[in-house]
């Protein structure tokens, strides 16, 4: 029999005999009183001796207190510290916000550490969060769409919903601090400008090898291994590589709920799920027009833009224009709000059921309901799905290829012509074809690569002419002059082209078609390579061509030459490498713990700078 959850529990009665009643220790059948009185005794003397509770540590650590994991100099209020408690509060908050933004991962002590410390400094800059403004922050984020979601989700993660709301307002404080430092440290020494055009504006030498692919084609035809060998490289190859050889992903789905183009009698489902009685229904009403204006309610013709309204341009311009105000379509929202909620209702029982192990049949259960339901006989693929008039819709064909097979979706579907729970039925992923099918294709993409590796081992032949040999050190690098790099291209029958006076800024020429002026754009890399540095080979278009450079030399262009755009331009970029520096130097993690003095009570949190290996 279950017990009330308020009442407090009783501890179990015993039963006594009476000569139990008058024994001062107890002691077990069949056992001496006086042995048991020393294994007690023992008992007790290593509990003493070996448990420190935390009031003990506190006395003997000379009254510090054990459950601060920080402090800092707080600017204008001295000594602060982080109590234990709140800091597992606040790891505990920033864990539910990755886990419902579905960015599940481990937190690390820095990130609370980094966010408490900033919050506390946000405060200190008088910046604030109203609640109306947090409200409408909520809103725009589509946080209260379904208020009964946002109730449970808001208490299973944050235990309240005031706890989301407190937490949500302290991200949003410390962003709004971070963009008030990115302004403060987003003004550069004007010489920063001169500095990056000198880096930058420079005019380049270079001299390059072009080869083709297609000139490596008969060498690896030859080369084609049998079918055994062909079959396994296919297995081998990465999914996205055998993608474009795949049939279609292919799933079949039930479909329940009310059209627009087909109203229906939804009382038995109003009678079934009904709203409660407090519930303030034009509220919910403008919070399902808020969260899904974008999804039912375009305008089928946009309106004109108003050049001379205040507001043109905006996002407020840009929603009056493509799609119905509320007040336009009142009724008819609150129509759907109502239902998107009753649904909803149906669609949580229907999942809970479905956990308890019953089997679902959506359309019987729709039709007891009052609403329409649609199961095509066939298994559709996503593009099918998505032609599917009023049904379908633009997200619903991926949706269905990413749902669990049998199960209900996890919430309402909706676009602009229906409200609809679905379910999908079956799922038949992508699949390969039988090799024999496929065997002249998956051996003309063999040709093709490995050609394409014959072209680069090529060109690698040539540049590994000019690497460091013993006893040199190894850079990496290869250095060779203009001769010497001529000489190695012909000798193994490769023509060398050049081009003087290359600037990355300037504008490919009018008519110019070539591979290379296009190659060359892409090569950003030659700004910081040596004079004489012959860079590893590189594929363009796709293969089909493969590029040797060598930078023969580089000069920086004058001053004079520059415009008002290409100052401007510069200018954007130094401060935004000066911004940068700034926030490295003053505000990452490192500067501030050491600007305010930040102590790891002894070492309790992992402060370390991460890892790439590193978990949280």
């Amino acid at each position: 029999m279950s017990q009330n959850p308020h009442q407090t529990p009783k501890e179990p009665e015993s039963e006594h005999s009476p000569a139990q009643a008058d024994e001062l220790v107890h002691v077990p059948k069949g056992k001496s009183p006086f042995v048991w009185l020393i294994l007690v005794g023992m008992l007790l003397l290593m509990l003493v001796t070996f448990s420190v509770t935390p009031s003990m540590n506190n006395a003997c650590s000379g009254g510090r207190t054990a459950d601060v994991v920080l402090r800092w100099q707080r600017p204008g209020r001295g000594t602060e510290a982080l109590p234990v408690n709140d800091y597992w509060d606040i790891k505990r908050k920033i864990d539910g916000w990755y886990t419902i933004t579905r960015n599940k991962r481990n937190i690390s002590d820095r990130e609370v550490v980094e966010l408490y410390l900033n919050d506390c400094l946000a405060q200190d800059a008088g910046i604030q969060i109203t609640d109306a403004e947090l409200g409408e922050i909520l809103r725009a984020q589509g946080f209260d769409a379904n208020p009964q979601f946002y109730d449970n989700i808001t208490r299973q993660f944050f235990g309240s919903k005031q706890g989301f709301e407190e937490f949500f307002r302290k991200l949003v404080r410390v962003n709004r601090y971070q963009e008030l430092m990115d302004m403060l440290a987003s003004n550069a020494d004007p010489a920063s400008v001169e500095s990056l055009w000198t880096k930058e504006r420079q005019q380049l030498s270079i001299e390059y090898v072009e080869i083709e692919r297609a000139a490596f084609i008969d060498s690896a035809k030859a080369a084609l291994p049998a079918d055994a060998e062909l079959e396994k490289w296919l297995t081998d190859l990465p999914e996205g590589e055998k993608a474009g050889w795949k049939s279609l992903a292919r799933s079949k789905a039930v479909l329940a709920g009310v059209r627009s183009a087909a109203p229906r009698d939804t009382a038995a489902l109003f009678a079934k799920y009904p709203r409660a009685a407090d519930a303030d229904a034009e509220k919910l009403a403008k919070d399902f027009y808020n969260a899904n204006f974008y999804l039912r309610y375009r305008r089928e013709t946009p309106l004109p833009a108003d050049p001379a309204a205040l507001n043109s341009n905006t996002q407020e311009d840009f929603q009056r224009r493509f799609y119905k105000s509320f007040d336009e379509i009142a009724e008819q929202v609150r129509t759907d709000a109502a239902l998107h909620e009753a649904l909803g209702k149906w669609r949580a029982d229907l999942a809970k059921r479905q956990e308890a192990g019953e089997a679902i049949d959506l359309a019987a259960e729709a039709a007891t309901l009052g609403l329409e339901s649609f199961a095509p006989e066939g298994m559709l693929t996503q593009d099918e799905w998505t032609k599917v008039e009023d049904w379908g819709g633009s997200f619903f064909g991926w949706r269905l290829i990413e749902a669990a097979s049998g199960k209900v979706f996890d919430d309402v579907v909706m676009n602009d012509k229906a409200l609809l729970i679905a379910q999908c039925i079956e799922k038949r992923q992508a699949e390969l074809p039988p090799f024999s099918e496929l065997k002249d294709k998956v051996a003309e993409r063999w040709i093709e690569k490995r050609a394409g590796e014959l072209a680069l081992a090529k060109l690698n032949e040539v540049r590994s002419q000019f690497l460091p040999k013993p006893p040199a050190v190894d850079t990496g690098k290869a250095i060779t002059d203009s001769a010497a790099f001529s000489a190695a291209a012909g000798a193994a029958g490769l023509t060398v082209g050049r081009r003087d006076g290359y600037d990355f800024e300037a504008p490919i020429a009018s008519g110019d078609t070539s591979d290379v002026s296009q190659f060359l754009r892409t090569r950003r890399n030659l700004l910081s390579s040596e004079a004489g540095e012959v860079l590893e080979p590189q594929a363009h278009a796709g293969g089909a061509k493969l590029y040797l450079l060598r930078l023969e030399g580089r000069t920086p262009q004058d001053l004079a030459r520059m415009t008002p755009s290409d100052f401007q331009s510069l200018e954007m970029r130094a401060n935004g490498e000066y911004g940068r520096a700034l926030r490295e130097r003053l505000f990452a993690f490192e500067a501030l713990m050491a600007r305010y003095s930040v102590e790891n009570i002894d070492n309790a949190l992992n402060l370390a700078k991460p890892t790439d290996a590193q978990g949280g």
